[in-house]
């Protein structure tokens, strides 16, 4: 509409004002100067109107997409962002943050020079430069080189946010992900190194870290989300899906009496992943229901052999891990039904639930589905994941796991077993019919902790990390009228003489 109007003025000025205020015989050479005058007004203004990028590209970007891996291999990014903090963009002061933006992009081109920092968005920079430091140097200096200049950019940028305009702005300052070839990781393309400083900025993000320098740690995760991402796309990737397990024991007799199913992923035959590398990425891409379903029958499976090899008792217990997703999907009944083809009573099975789930008002109806045909409940709690005291008092379970091993990643967030709020909440379960599980027993002392509490089962790396189910067979087999532990003198000569033959 601005185009046509001005196109009109124009036509006006140049057409009909001339018709109306000139001679005849002069109108002849002042259309002539009036069409020259409107080409070059119709060029300007069709190339004032042309669709602009909303941010500078800067053009040696463009050129970097054409070097080879040798010369990207030579060369470290940064990736910055910044994201609402806890809030919806619409409440934000936009006009605030823009300048705060725009304030960063003129300092990052004032210290690694204007042709290495690119804008790819509102509220993300790229830079792309080379070492200063000699380029045959191992990694760990390369590593110390941009932990510095990391620092000192975070710095930087987050005094630009003053105490006066945060609580304007709502918004977490730039985070830094810094990116480089490492050893088992060398980045390909510019596109790899960029993606690399990406998935290290994310990374600083959920840590709630200022910057982040990819370390060979980094490196591997992003090789194996790339590598995951291949593996879903494969044809019959559920084959390679199966079921590890943890024995659970009873802290009085030491035997056996349940099992955990933990999902692995034989990558290409060949790599065990666990379920923290694939899990994120098989949501995304919708496969987590399938992966769980496959679990469930595969653990039942294996349950009915236990069971026909007479190696467990009839309420041997099989917990199963199960997703948020599967369960707004998987009806009770279907589950129940499920288990029947394999023999297995309703009785014995355990969903592990972590306690978000009780948080959801769907979910928490279709658990009671699921309690109402005898399926056990058990809530994990007391951990990074998993810490809200109001599932608690919902009373929509059976047991209680808590973590008892001091070297797990949420030692710092949560009671330590040592604390009076294990016993206490021990003492509370008991007086509630709720039983108490200990996991995470990694040695024998986390173990007489956990039986100074009275717990009921145990389960940790202590007795067996979480084993292929050939292996778990045998481990029954050998343990099947309970563990023998030197500490521990609970078996009379009888049992010992039948456990170790």
């Amino acid at each position: 509409m601005r185009r046509k109007g001005l196109f009109c003025i124009l036509f006006c000025f140049c057409f009909i004002l001339p018709v109306l205020f000139l001679s005849i015989d002069s109108i002849l050479w002042l259309y002539l100067g009036c069409l020259g005058c409107l080409a070059f007004s119709l060029f300007f203004m069709f190339h004032s109107f042309k669709k602009r990028e909303p941010f500078e590209i800067v053009r040696p970007f463009a050129e970097l997409a054409r070097l080879s891996e040798e010369q990207i291999g030579e060369m470290y990014c940064l990736f910055l962002e910044s994201v609402p903090q806890g809030c919806f963009q619409e409440v934000l002061d936009h006009s605030a943050m823009d300048v705060m933006l725009k304030n960063a992009h003129k300092r990052l081109d004032s210290y690694f020079g204007k042709e290495h920092v690119c804008r790819i968005s509102r509220n993300q920079f790229v830079v792309i430069k080379e070492f200063e430091i000699d380029k045959a140097g191992n990694y760990d200096e390369r590593n110390v080189y941009l932990d510095r200049i990391s620092n000192y950019v975070s710095l930087m940028l987050s005094s630009l946010i003053t105490p006066a305009n945060k609580a304007a702005l709502r918004v977490v300052p730039l985070t830094l992900g810094t990116a480089s070839s490492g050893i088992r990781y060398q980045a390909r393309c510019l596109d790899d190194l960029i993606e690399l400083a990406y998935f290290t900025m994310k990374n600083a993000q959920m840590e709630k870290r200022r910057y982040l320098v990819s370390d060979e740690s980094i490196r591997a995760k992003k090789l194996n989300s790339e590598e995951c991402i291949e593996g879903f796309l494969k044809k019959n990737w559920e084959s390679e899906f199966t079921p590890f397990f943890q024995p659970i024991i009873e802290s009085d007799s030491y035997k056996v009496i349940g099992m955990e199913s933990l999902a692995r992923w034989q990558l290409g035959g060949v790599r065990i992943l666990d379920a923290r590398i694939f899990k994120d990425i098989a949501f995304e891409m919708g496969c987590m229901e399938r992966i769980d379903i496959i679990m469930i029958e595969k653990t039942f499976e294996a349950a009915e052999k236990l069971h026909k090899e007479s190696l467990v008792q009839a309420n041997f217990r099989i917990i199963i891990n199960i997703s948020v997703s599967t369960l707004e999907t998987l009806s009770a009944q279907d589950l129940v039904d499920m288990a029947a083809r394999y023999g297995i009573n309703s009785g014995d099975i355990e969903l592990d639930i972590k306690d978000e789930a009780l948080s959801n008002p769907w979910l928490s109806m279709n658990l009671r589905e699921f309690k109402k045909r005898s399926v056990r409940v058990a809530l994990d709690i007391f951990n990074r994941q998993a810490f809200d005291l109001e599932s608690l008092f919902q009373n929509q379970y059976d047991t209680i796991k808590l973590d008892y091993s001091r070297d797990s990643d949420s030692a710092q967030d949560v009671p330590s077993p040592d604390s009076i709020f294990y016993p206490s909440l021990v003492s509370m379960a008991y007086d509630h019919d709720v039983e108490i599980h200990a996991k995470g027993i990694e040695n024998k002392e986390q173990m007489a902790v956990a039986k100074t509490h009275k717990v009921k089962y145990l389960q940790g790396n202590y007795f067996t990390p979480p084993i292929p189910f050939l292996a778990f067979q045998i481990f029954v087999k050998k343990y099947q009228y309970g563990l023998y532990l030197e500490e521990y003198d609970f078996a009379t000569s009888n049992a010992k003489k039948l456990s170790y033959g």
